[in-house]
């Protein structure tokens, strides 16, 4: 039974993984700029040192391809500086619920990429996603959370750039793996996400001296965020799109709120308090999981 369903685990392991962001991003004294630079310099790095040391040529063998990989690792820059931007001008909450819409633009787009009808249990199953975000980030916050969470308006609008930058980069990677070696996809979109970051810093505060002056203990957190976080997981979550489909893993990835919540109640019971909308929220969420995972089986056996 679990033979059926190895890739969706792994898919899921990884997205517990991306689970840690946020309590790793809320110990590190950085803004989300310096955060997403670090992320992308030190996942390069480390995915290119070890294509080195493995033996595997790192550079793709023909121009066009490296291009559209780096293009492609642009898209994933800009994906992350708009999420950042859109919590700094509103609320994490806010930047949440937008970024849930993501499984809506996938259902919509991925057929028209691989040229299949669109499912209609596939929207279906992204309104109920889309839902089940709502009640968790809507009542777990305070009146007065809502009336004071910043400009909501730009906030969404730019965590709605996100989520659809974050469908393309996903839906075109669904192509690439079927041609490409996961890990040169993953070490050259990691640059390209680099240089759009580096330029949106010197476009803005400039590169400080003070940017590398952490404690041993920052560093730490920052070396696990990007080589776990980042570098094992995104190079896993590229190379399990050989046998899952792009929708899958957009949908999966909606598990990544709970999953961080989770984390937040054992790691700060102190200051974490769940509602019953919370579970009502989380349920509504994983049924919609299991049951695309259900019929993408049952598509996949006929």
């Amino acid at each position: 039974m679990l033979q059926n369903f190895k890739y969706q685990i792994l898919l899921h392991f990884i997205v517990f993984i991306w689970g840690f962001t946020a309590i790793l991003g809320e110990y590190i004294k950085l803004d989300s700029f310096e955060l997403v630079w670090y992320r992308m310099a030190i996942a390069f790095a480390s995915l290119f040192l070890f294509a080195l040391i493995a033996g595997k040529n790192p550079f793709f063998p023909d121009k066009r391809n490296f291009i559209k990989v780096f293009s492609v690792g642009a898209i994933v820059g800009l994906h992350w500086i708009t999420f950042f931007a859109a919590i700094k001008v509103s609320s994490v909450s806010v930047a949440v619920i937008a970024m849930s819409s993501s499984t809506f633009f996938m259902a919509l787009l991925e057929p028209l990429v691989f040229k299949r009808k669109i499912r209609a249990y596939e929207i279906m199953l992204s309104l109920a996603i889309l839902f089940g975000i709502f009640m968790i980030q809507y009542f777990m916050e305070t009146d007065e959370q809502r009336t004071t969470g910043g400009n909501v308006a730009l906030g969404i609008t730019l965590a709605l750039t996100s989520s659809f930058l974050a469908t393309v980069f996903t839906v075109i990677n669904g192509t690439f793996i079927k041609k490409m070696d996961s890990l040169r996809i993953t070490i050259w979109e990691m640059m390209g996400g680099l240089l759009v970051t580096s330029l949106a810093i010197m476009g803005t505060t400039g590169f400080k001296e003070e940017r590398f002056l952490m404690s041993s203990n920052e560093w730490i957190a920052i070396l696990i965020l990007a080589l776990v976080c980042t570098s094992f997981a995104f190079l896993a979550s590229t190379w399990v799109m050989k046998f899952v489909t792009p929708f899958t893993v957009s949908i999966s990835v909606n598990m990544e709120p709970i999953y961080a919540m989770i984390l937040a109640i054992l790691i700060f019971p102190e200051s974490e308090t769940m509602t019953a909308e919370f579970y009502i929220g989380a349920l509504i969420i994983i049924l919609a999981v299991f049951l695309n995972a259900f019929f993408k089986s049952k598509f996949s056996s006929k």
